[in-house]
């Protein structure tokens, strides 16, 4: 199965890039993650990773090319089994752990709401033992006497 590579979007409002050097070649096996081209922008130089794995069968860039976001890198050939970076899978993922984040928060937030009430439960219950009373907006534990 043939499977082109594109240059992705790289940061806001950066709509092209410089081609400093291309770091495949024909031939080459390469896996998702494999740097594929150093490219410069307005913002920053790094290096391009590959989305597919596969074997390199042509590369539309050289060196010097200012191309395009959306534009094919290279061409893969792969076999159908290889991985290809998913990032709705990642997407996913982060949601998940974001959600699971939000429920921890969820159950302090419980557990502080617990603690508030027993406490405001504990104030009620020496309020009507005649152990706190309520003066200018305070509230003032008495001392046991002895």
């Amino acid at each position: 199965m043939i499977k082109e590579v594109k240059l992705p979007e790289v940061s806001d409002n950066v709509e092209t890039g410089d081609v400093l050097k291309v770091l495949v070649k024909v031939g080459d096996q390469i896996e998702v993650d494999t740097p594929l081209v150093e490219l410069e922008t307005e913002k920053a130089t790094f290096e391009v990773p590959s989305t597919d794995s596969g074997v390199v069968k042509e590369i539309n860039v050289k060196e010097g090319d200012t191309i395009k976001i959306g534009a094919i890198i290279l061409t893969l050939e792969s076999n159908g089994k290889g991985e290809q970076k998913d990032e709705k899978k990642e997407t996913k993922t982060n949601e998940e752990k974001e959600q699971k984040s939000d429920d921890k928060d969820e159950k302090k937030d419980q557990k502080n709401d617990v603690e508030i009430e027993q406490k405001t439960e504990d104030k009620d219950q020496q309020k009507s033992e005649g152990k706190v009373e309520k003066t200018d907006e305070k509230v003032e534990v008495r001392k046991k006497e002895k």
